[in-house]
């Protein structure tokens, strides 16, 4: 029950910040509403569909820099190791 007061809570002060006043009391009821669903298990295959994505997909964080140092590190070692070849 008081994760739907803090949805309520923090929407209603952000629509004070935003629009000058607070949320309708149907607006309430239909956040109120749509969170329970997102909570509930509509909300879980959500998550599991997104973190199944991510898991599979390419992390692009860590492969770009990964292959720029194995190519860093290739180099250095053709220098190394072909010091009367033009590495």
């Amino acid at each position: 029950f008081y994760s739907y007061q803090l949805t309520l809570i923090i929407a209603n002060q952000i629509a004070k910040a935003i629009l000058g006043r607070g949320l309708m009391l149907a607006t309430n009821a239909g956040l109120v509403r749509v969170a329970s669903v997102l909570a509930g298990p509509v909300g879980w295959a959500i998550s599991g569909i997104w973190a199944a994505i991510d898991i599979a997909g390419p992390a692009y964080k860590v492969t770009i820099p990964c292959v720029i140092h194995v190519a860093m590190l290739r180099k250095k070692l053709n220098s190394l190791c072909c010091n009367n070849c033009e590495a």
